[in-house]
Parts: structure tokens; sequence; C-alpha cells
């Protein structure tokens, strides 16, 4: 085990926004998810600043998953089992689903809801069954023959949801997805990428209807980006009280997620921050991770 801690270094935009700010590097990882050294990094900090006269709610530990958050707050509660709330630990679609919550709160709007990855295949199911099924609709809505086969299998829902979340998180709307068709080269398929817009451009339309709250997870994510950079209130709410901040496998993080961090930290100014991770044991790779982006 071997890490490497740096002291206010200026590390990408973490450190234009002038904050104490610390990188850990975990190499050789022991074991499994939830048992790594970033994980041992993190809940020293937490217990040392706890030590320290610090309280919970001035801490914020953010993961990439839902399990990892539950692992790593078991891992806290064990170390430190005085704690009369619940510890602070997040995944970054439930921190942005927070973020959501404040808005929804200060704007008297309807509280969000989550669409699930169950929620969001069944939309797409829905608007791709009739296209796999009728040539003349597939015609209309210029599949190219070369993924017909695919239009009705799990597989393509999978990517096409997918490639969905990556669009979000970079921003691209559907009308510039369907705008890359002129952009491919020899080896591109034509009309594949306007068909893909016209699918997003449904699908948003759909969910948008189906609830004005119900969101996505790479929709969260933006959008709670968003909201920290534009809403004084809602980013006192959610980041005001934060002295310490935490990112556990920040090898894992993605644009979007970058994106948020990005958003928090501007917010956090006095705040501690720390990053860890392994570029090397990044495995999320297929969900747009960015293992070495931390470190930039």
């Amino acid at each position: 085990q071997i890490m490497h801690p740096l002291l206010n270094i200026g590390a990408g935009n973490l450190a234009q926004a002038g904050m104490h700010f610390f990188l850990h590097l975990a190499h050789g990882r022991l074991g499994g998810a939830g048992v790594g050294g970033d994980d041992r990094i993190v809940v020293e900090e937490v217990v040392a600043h706890l030590e320290a006269g610090g309280d919970l709610s001035q801490v914020l530990v953010l993961t990439p998953s839902r399990l990892t958050a539950t692992m790593l707050r078991e891992r806290l509660e064990e170390r430190w089992p005085h704690a009369t709330t619940g510890m602070p630990v997040h995944s970054h679609q439930a921190f942005g689903f927070a973020v959501l919550g404040h808005h929804a709160r200060l704007t008297d709007a309807p509280a969000p809801t989550l669409l699930t990855g169950a929620d969001q295949d069944a939309v797409l199911a829905e608007l791709l069954a009739s296209v796999a099924q009728d040539d003349a609709a597939a015609d209309a809505a210029g599949w190219p023959e070369a993924v017909r086969a695919a239009l009705g299998t799990q597989g393509f829902r999978d990517q096409v949801r997918d490639l969905f979340m990556r669009a979000v998180e970079h921003g691209v709307t559907a009308g510039e997805l369907a705008e890359l068709d002129d952009r491919q080269g020899p080896d591109g398929t034509p009309g594949l990428w306007r068909a893909a817009g016209r699918l997003m451009r449904e699908y948003e339309q759909v969910t948008a209807l189906s609830s004005q709250a119900a969101v996505d997870a790479a929709w969260v994510v933006a959008a709670a980006a968003d909201l920290l950079v534009v809403d004084d209130e809602v980013a006192e709410a959610a980041a005001g009280p934060l002295q310490l901040v935490l990112v556990d496998d920040a090898q894992e993080l993605t644009a979007g997620t970058l994106a948020l961090v990005d958003a928090l930290a501007r917010r956090t100014p006095r705040a501690r921050w720390v990053l860890a991770g392994d570029p090397d044991a990044a495995v999320q790779g297929f969900r747009g991770a960015r293992p070495g982006a931390f470190l930039e």
C-alpha cells in the first residue's frame, strides 16, 4: 500500500476555486469494492475531523454508487459508533437528488422523483417497439438497415440509454446529437446519429409528460451542477455548512460528476477537500468514467 499525499497542490479547477486541497493516490488496492486504500483514507479523514471537535453536519462524502456509499457508511459507523445521526455518505446521484430537493422546497415546486433504469428501459422499449416490428415505421424514423435487426433487443436499448446519459453529461442536446450524422467519416453509418437524436427527443418528451418532476440519473447530476452554479439559496442549503468534502474512488468520476464536484468546490472555498483514488483501478469506463481526470 503506497499513498502519496500532496499538500495544497494546484490541481485544475479545484485549485482555481482557491481551496485547501489534498490529493491521495492509493495504489495497490487491497481486495474488492469497499475495502480499498482510498476508503481507509476517507474513513480516517472523517474520524480525524470528528475527534478535533467537528460535526457530521460539516462533512460530505461522495462515492460513485449506492452500493459503495452503503459499504463506506457501514465502515464509518464501525469506526465512529458515537454518531447520533446518519453518516453523510452519498452517491453522486443521491447528492444531486438532494440538491434538486432543496430547489423544490425553496420554490414550492413538486418534489423530484427518480426514473430508475427499469423505468428508462420500459420507455425505450415502448418507443422502439413499433420501429422494430414495422419496416415502414423504421423508414420514417430514419433507422439505417445496419441496425434494424437490433432495434428490439435489450442490448440495443442498453447502448441507447448509455448514449443518452453520456450526451446529457456532456451537455449534448438531441438536436446536436442528430447533427453528428453530418460529421461521420467514411466508416460511419449514415442516418444513425440522426435517428438516435430523434429517439432522444421522443424519450425526453415522454418522460416529461409522465411526470414533470421525473428525472433520470444523468439529468439529476447535470441539473444539480447547474443549480449549484446559478442559485445562491440552493447552494447555501446544500453546501453552506460544509468544512470537509471527500470524494472516494475519484477515478470513477465522469464528465457529469466532475462538473458536479467542480460546482460544489466553488461553493465551498473554505472547506478542506480530499480526493482519493487510483487511476489504475477504474472499472466504470464503459459508463463514462475518466480515470485520470481528478489528477488534472
